[in-house]
């Protein structure tokens, strides 16, 4: 009688088990559908100065840019994510004089960002990435006449490419940075000195 009692809850156990599988891999499913998680992202690329200078002043247009971000879906489509980003040294030369004035910014980012996918499957997504968002920069303005230490808020807003995998993603993204820095007198045309940086990075972002 016990071996009959054993071989009849064969059957239900293998039940069992099949239905406790099939319960795992539909949550585990979902999560995946639902994106959501923590972030890392690593950034490099370049600025491109879109000021008005006067006359006679050169501007140097290869400016590194580096990033490192953490951030957190809510959603595939959704989510916040804040860091560190820096500028490397910018140049503005005075061709007539000879001297050069540099400008050094680095500060911490936070933003919003959206995306609207144009294609999915069951590895990932293609997106079209939109953000915006507001920097905390620090900035040191140095010239002939002296130097100057220098820091504000302003906002920023970008659109970019995404291509997303399940455990990691890459994205193109182009990027506006405000800043309004004490700056040397006579090297713009806009007197009050609301600066304006265009940034592209390529970036590398690694799901939690």
């Amino acid at each position: 009688m016990k071996g009959l009692r054993i071989q009849s809850l064969i059957p239900a156990l293998l039940v069992t088990f099949v239905v406790t599988q099939m319960m795992v891999e539909s949550t585990a499913r979902a999560d995946d559908e639902k994106g959501t998680g923590w972030f890392f992202e690593f950034g490099v690329g370049s600025a491109r100065d879109r000021n008005e200078v006067v006359s006679g002043i050169g501007v140097d247009k290869t400016n590194y840019v580096q990033r490192g971000y953490l951030g957190y879906r809510f959603w595939n489509y959704f989510g916040v994510e804040g860091g560190f980003l820096n500028f490397n040294t910018i140049k503005y030369v005075n061709n007539m004089a000879g001297t050069t004035d540099t400008f050094d910014f680095d500060g911490y980012h936070g933003k919003l960002f959206v995306n609207l996918p144009f294609h999915r499957d069951n590895e990932g997504f293609y997106a079209l990435y939109l953000s915006g968002g507001s920097w905390h920069w620090d900035g040191l303005v140095r010239s002939p006449n002296g130097g100057s230490h220098t820091h504000g808020t302003n906002p920023t807003a970008s659109v970019g490419l995404l291509f997303s995998g399940r455990t990691s993603a890459l994205k193109l993204e182009y990027e506006r940075f405000l800043v309004n820095p004490s700056v040397p007198v006579g090297d713009f045309v806009n007197d009050k000195n609301k600066l304006k940086y265009d940034v592209v990075t390529f970036n590398f972002l690694f799901y939690l």
